[in-house]
């Protein structure tokens, strides 16, 4: 059975083959060049930027950060203590909107962000089984939590 071939439970799509398909010998793919990491983006949906304040609970943990971006797939979460990889939680996101209520949706963590040395600084959750409403009121958060405000106080 091919490995890659099956799914991710956060819905992104399998690796890329290591083998290039129009060699007749299967020969590797050619490397990137030395010293260069190249970023492979498997996300289907666009990231919109957006600060907001994020709580994660678990069965047994509540975890407190701040938003970076949201995607109708996901969302990442700044936070020096994240749940761990695979954890099943229930996300609330507010945003610092007059008349925007907060938004709470399942999420699965599928992973961490790490710095130069190693420490973890956050964490990707991908939103898993999410009704129908909660789907729309998160494609709509980013746009409301990044559109510019109404009045202007002078």
């Amino acid at each position: 059975m091919d490995v890659r071939a099956t799914p991710d439970p956060a819905g992104f799509p399998p690796p890329p083959d290591e083998r290039d398909p129009s060699s007749p010998a299967g020969e590797p793919a050619p490397a990137d060049p030395p010293g260069e990491l190249v970023p492979v983006e498997r996300r289907s949906s666009r990231r919109i930027r957006m600060e907001a304040l994020v709580t994660a609970t678990s069965e047994t943990c509540l975890y407190a950060g701040i938003s970076e971006d949201i995607s109708e797939g996901g969302i990442f979460i700044a936070t020096l203590s994240p749940p761990p990889i695979g954890e099943l939680i229930q996300v609330k996101i507010r945003v610092d909107r007059v008349g925007v209520p907060p938004v709470t949706a399942p999420g699965r963590v599928v992973w961490h962000r790490t710095d130069e040395q190693g420490e973890v600084t956050g964490c990707g959750v991908a939103f898993v089984g999410a009704d129908r409403a909660t789907r729309l009121l998160l494609s709509l958060l980013g746009r409301w939590a990044n559109q510019e405000p109404l009045l202007w106080d002078l």
